[in-house]
Formats: structure tokens, C-alpha cells, sequence
């Protein structure tokens, strides 16, 4: 389906535990970043919750790169 269409994918969050085999699709079909969560550790859903509302509240700032966000939204 990836394949198939007809977009650039600049960056995808998964949201679900041991997350590697799809974020290895995804970087295959293209993505440039790819976050997940390492299939080694349990993240509760509160931690979840506020790394994503930081990440995407810097993802939208003027000058914001998905490298900067993802270290703002882990400290």
C-alpha cells in the first residue's frame, strides 16, 4: 500500500510496543525518520502522551526539525 502511493513521508511516530519490524518498513518505503518505541522497554501511557503533545507542538515552530523535536520531546 506504502508503495503504491504517491507521497513523501518526512516522518512517522508508531504508537504501540516493540515497534521495529514496522519501523523498518517504514524507513524501507521511504520515510526519513521513523520514531518507535525499542522493543526491549514497556513505556506507560502518560510518558507516551507527553513526549507526542511536545514533539508535535515543536514539529509546527518556525525552523523546527524533526532531529531538535525529538530530543526537546525525551528530556
Amino acid at each position: 500500500m506504502i508503495k503504491n502511493a504517491d507521497v513523501t513521508l518526512n516522518f512517522v511516530i508508531l504508537g504501540a510496543c516493540h515497534s521495529e519490524t514496522a519501523a523498518k518498513i517504514f524507513l524501507n518505503a521511504g520515510a526519513e525518520h521513523v520514531i518507535g518505541i525499542d522493543r526491549r522497554e514497556a513505556v506507560l501511557d502518560g510518558a507516551a502522551l507527553t513526549f507526542t503533545n511536545i514533539f508535535y507542538s515543536k514539529v509546527w515552530e518556525n525552523g523546527s526539525n524533526i532531529c531538535k523535536c525529538f530530543e526537546w520531546a525525551k528530556q
